[in-house]
C-alpha cells in the first residue's frame, strides 16, 4: 500500500492566498454570470424605458450579495486559522484516502469525496464536496506524491463518469 506523508506549516499569507484563489474560482464564475445577467436586464430595461432604476438596483444587489458571500467565506477560514496554536498539519496520502492530523483534531477523507485539483503557482487545492478544500503548498510535495494525488483524483473522475 502506497503512503505519502507531508507536513505543512501554514502561515497567514499562504492561507489568505488560498482563500482568495478558491473564492475567485468558485464565486468568480457566479459573480461574472450575475454581472452579465444584470447588464442584460439593465439594457433591456433602458431599451423599454421601463423603470430602469429598478433593474439597476437589482443588479447592484446581486453584485453586493456576491461580495458578501466572498467576505463570509474569507472570515470563516481566517477565523479557524487564528484559533490554531500550532499551524502545522500532517497529511497522509494512502490508497484509502487522505488523513489530516492537526494538534486540535484529526480528519479523514476518502478519495471519492474529492472532485478536482485546483493547481496554482505555489499550492494545490484539493477540492472536496465542491465547496471545501485542502491546501497543499507544492514546495512540500514530492514529485511522487503529486503523481499519486493526480492519479487518485483521476480515478475518482473516471468512476464518477462511468
Amino acid at each position: 500500500m502506497a503512503e505519502h506523508v507531508v507536513t505543512v506549516k501554514y502561515d497567514r499569507k499562504l492561507v489568505s492566498r488560498a482563500i482568495n484563489r478558491f473564492v475567485f474560482y468558485r464565486l468568480g464564475n457566479l459573480a461574472m454570470g450575475g454581472l452579465f445577467v444584470s447588464t442584460i436586464v439593465i439594457l433591456v430595461g433602458v431599451a423599454l424605458d421601463y423603470r430602469s432604476i429598478c433593474f439597476l438596483i437589482i443588479g447592484v444587489c446581486w453584485m453586493a450579495l456576491m461580495r458578501w458571500l466572498e467576505f463570509v467565506t474569507w472570515r470563516a477560514e481566517r477565523g479557524f486559522f487564528e484559533k490554531c496554536n500550532d499551524r502545522s498539519v500532517v497529511f497522509t496520502f494512502s490508497d484509502n484516502g487522505v488523513k489530516a492530523d492537526l494538534p486540535e483534531a484529526t480528519s479523514e477523507f476518502e478519495w471519492p469525496l474529492f472532485n478536482e485539483i485546483l493547481k496554482l503557482k505555489a499550492m494545490w487545492l484539493l477540492v472536496y464536496a465542491k465547496s471545501r478544500y485542502l491546501m497543499l503548498p507544492t514546495a512540500n510535495l514530492t514529485p511522487e506524491c503529486m503523481q499519486f494525488i493526480e492519479k487518485k483524483i483521476e480515478e475518482v473522475k473516471q468512476e464518477n463518469a462511468a
